[in-house]
């Protein structure tokens, strides 16, 4: 019975019957007019074929028109899609060849939509934490420089990581990082960019109306807090606000990430663009040079407090 109807429902099947119809229809009006009426005159006869031949033609071309306009959907979804990546679902129904044509498109641009996603996802993100990988997070950096919203980015590293990989081995390494991307990730204010910059490396960026102390100690704490199996891992932070230029704000937050790590790590230091008001006074003098004789004295934002370390000059 299912066979029955997809030959009757078959496009090719109505399109000949119709045009069959339609073509012998005049012919077939004559001979009913002759056989079963009285004879008509010229005239009439000449009028009932124009007549029924103007029927005939209105059924074929509204028979067409009903069988092209899905070819007309499915051309336009096409164009959608392939311009745009919009995807568009094609009506299908019935059992001919249009409508197998639409569940054939319709699977295959499921298919295609899922396989772009999944390639979209390989392209931008960092396979073992997740996050943003670098080539995305540059060009987040390069959109938020041209934004009108002041933003300052953080570089961290995984301090004393290499002494995890060399005793615990590589997948132990690759699970404290797997753990640091998802404490970043959940730890960054709603609208940051979180990204694996490299090796043990991840780059914040955060929306200056943030203080980065504030949320990069929670960061700290939680990283600290949350992953006991290998010790507990501690990040160091170099912080410097974005302008025009990403690739300066990268080199000033690198060097001052550079001098987080020589303080022993499991600290934030701050580029020169944050060093205002009372807090940058305290970090001016405790990164100044003392006349000769005079204790130098370092300093480090450990965990939220202005630590000093006192070194004879």
């Amino acid at each position: 019975m299912a066979i029955e109807v997809h030959r009757y429902g078959s496009l090719r099947v109505r399109l000949l019957l119709v045009g069959f119809v339609c073509m012998h229809l005049p012919l077939l009006g004559l001979v009913a007019l002759t056989q079963f009426g009285s004879p008509p005159s010229s005239w009439s006869l000449l009028a009932a074929a124009f007549a029924v031949t103007l029927l005939g033609t209105a059924l074929l071309l509204v028979t067409v028109h009903r069988a092209v306009r899905p070819l007309e959907h499915a051309s336009a979804a096409l164009e959608r899609f392939t311009q745009s990546g919009t995807p568009t679902a094609l009506p299908a129904v019935g059992h001919d060849e249009l409508a197998t044509l639409a569940r054939q498109i319709n699977a295959m641009r499921a298919e295609l939509t899922e396989q772009r996603a999944t390639l979209l996802r390989e392209a931008t993100t960092d396979a073992l934490t997740g996050l943003l990988n670098r080539r995305s997070a540059v060009r987040c950096l390069e959109r938020l420089a041209d934004a009108s919203a002041p933003h300052w980015l953080a570089l961290s590293d995984a301090d004393r990581f290499k002494a995890i990989n060399d005793t615990h081995g590589h997948v132990a390494g690759d699970a404290v990082l797997a753990h640091i991307g998802r404490v970043l990730a959940d730890g960054v204010p709603a609208g940051s960019v979180c990204a694996r910059w490299g090796g043990e490396e991840f780059l914040l960026v955060v929306s200056d109306e943030q203080d980065p102390l504030a949320v990069l100690n929670a960061i700290q704490a939680a990283v600290q807090a949350s992953y006991p199996a290998y010790g507990p891992p501690s990040l160091s932070f170099g912080v410097a606000r974005l302008g025009a230029d990403p690739s300066d704000a990268l080199r000033r937050a690198d060097r001052a990430l550079y001098r987080a790590k020589s303080h022993g790590g499991a600290c934030t230091a701050l580029d020169q663009g944050f060093h205002e008001g009372r807090l940058g006074q305290l970090v001016r003098l405790a990164t100044s040079t003392p006349p000769q004789g005079q204790p130098r004295t370092t300093a480090c934002l450990r965990t939220g407090a202005l630590l000093h370390h006192l070194r004879s000059g």
